[in-house]
């Protein structure tokens, strides 16, 4: 998997079709073992943009997403923003347990667990998912922006 003009078009075609308000795609860091991940991301990021051009795909009617969120996998790199997902986290390992192939090298489980565990001990909370927005985010109140966070 690559970041090609046929997956963007193909992504930007199922944006049209199936409308989302929000897209999460992997995030893009250079660092990534899996290389196919990251172009995914800024393949999606590319087809968001493509799904409001009405000269791309002209077929099928335009569709503007609100917003394009990166998760973040473990690593040694800080999110924009983390999100609880405490109340979530029974359902995100029945998730990951449905991608076996991941399983086979390293306990994938265990190394997200931590991660997010990370996470929630920066802002107060069990578990943390770390977002990226790799764009500017307009904030209408300031005090929301930083409740949680904690200097580290």
């Amino acid at each position: 998997l690559g970041d090609t003009l046929e997956i963007r078009q193909e992504l930007a075609s199922w944006i049209r079709k199936l409308k989302p308000n929000l897209i999460l795609a992997p995030d893009f860091q250079k660092e990534m073992n899996h290389p196919d991940h990251a172009a995914l991301g800024l393949a999606v990021r590319a087809a968001a943009r493509f799904a409001r051009f009405s000269k791309i795909l002209p077929e099928l009617k335009t569709h503007r997403v609100e917003g394009v969120l990166h998760y973040h996998y473990p690593s040694n790199r800080l999110p924009d923003f983390l999100f609880d997902v405490s109340d979530f986290l029974e359902k995100w390992v029945q998730l990951m347990k449905c991608f076996e192939s991941q399983l086979k090298t390293l306990d994938y489980i265990d190394r997200n667990l931590k991660a997010a565990s990370y996470f929630g001990s920066l802002v107060g909370v069990a578990y943390a998912q770390g977002l990226s927005k790799h764009n500017p985010i307009l904030v209408e109140d300031l005090l929301e922006v930083s409740k949680g966070t904690l200097e580290i």
